[in-house]
């Protein structure tokens, strides 16, 4: 599997209490939620509002989710239901409410391979990496002889080096109730890359590709420790590369390193005049730390080295609001 070279942090959601950030592969960080069902998200809501003669739009989206949230009021049992739920947030997006609705599904159907499944699925995209992988091997535990499971089961444990025993055992299992599959030689074969990577980064820790290599490995699934390790004995051989540091940077924000998180994209743009991903990256930091005038420079850079960025105007309207006090 190619990995892009950079991946870059992108302007999340909410700005007062912090402005979360997602990544290119691995998608938010849910809230919490009471009992209470969520409603549909306001913007689903008012773009429905907005066209309400849309024909198989958002209005009919809106529509199916009230619909659905009325059958689970009758029928608190009602998995399917759940289950639609929860696959119309995740298309949209909406993770947080697409792992709550999951979530039901599962504490509902505890023994249903199919919906533990959809659970592991829907938190793999959510970038819920441990429960994606618990609820994977839940559905791997609770099937019978069921290649589709065994294929999807392999895949997610396989991602990012999440846990290869479970990927060996549903890969074993697959290639016994289904040898003939077109996926199995696909899924051994990347078994035995990911290790090869990952035993060669172990016994080789100043070979600088096999660092780098690890390191992507954990940081597509937000193994943040992991990566940054593996980052870092990179830079130890060759320092100044502006993508690792960039990448190196975001790990060090997931941790909750601001300040050093800011001194990595500084050292990328250093590196790289024209690397923009990291301006874009050093202004989210800057707004979330609070600082105006940091963020206006790195905004300034952004905008000279990439005016097209679609994250401009959220940007500007952001460090408005932080200048401004409100």
């Amino acid at each position: 599997m190619k990995r892009e070279q950079v991946l870059f942090l992108v302007l999340g959601l909410v700005f007062g209490t912090g402005l979360g950030l997602v990544l290119g592969l691995a998608v938010g960080r849910p809230d919490l939620f009471g009992a209470a069902p969520p409603p549909a998200p306001p913007g689903m809501v008012q773009a429905a509002q907005e066209n309400p003669h849309a024909s198989n739009g958002m209005g009919d989206v809106v529509a199916r989710l009230h619909e659905l949230q009325e059958r689970v009021q009758k029928d608190p049992g009602d998995v399917e239901a759940m289950v639609e739920i929860a696959n119309i947030y995740g298309q949209a997006n909406f993770f947080d409410k697409a792992t709550h609705w999951i979530e039901r599904a599962c504490e509902a159907a505890p023994g249903d391979p199919h919906v533990l499944l959809q659970g592991a699925m829907i938190h793999q995209h959510a970038g819920n990496r441990q429960r994606a992988l618990e609820l994977a091997a839940r559905a791997f535990e609770h099937a019978t002889a069921d290649p589709e499971i065994d294929e999807a089961v392999a895949t997610i444990a396989l991602h990012g080096a999440g846990d290869l025993d479970l990927a060996a055992r549903a890969i074993a299992a697959l290639e016994r109730d289904a040898p003939d599959r077109p996926s199995l030689a696909d899924l051994k074969k990347e078994l035995a890359r990911v290790r090869e990577v990952l035993a060669r980064a172990k016994e080789h820790p100043d070979d600088p590709a096999a660092q780098r290599e690890a390191g992507n490995l954990y940081f597509d699934t937000g193994q943040w420790a992991r990566a940054e390790a593996c980052y870092r004995r990179y830079l130890a051989q060759k320092p100044g590369d502006p993508d690792v540091l960039t990448d190196l940077g975001v790990t060090l924000y997931r941790q909750g390193k601001l300040d050093e998180a800011l001194r990595r994209f500084e050292e990328a743009l250093s590196a790289s005049s024209a690397h923009w991903q990291a301006a874009l990256n050093a202004t989210i930091v800057s707004l979330e730390k609070g600082d105006a005038e940091n963020a206006r420079k790195w905004l300034e850079r952004l905008k000279m080295l990439k005016p097209d960025q679609p994250s401009i105007p959220l940007l500007e309207q952001q460090l408005a609001h932080l200048a401004a006090g409100t």
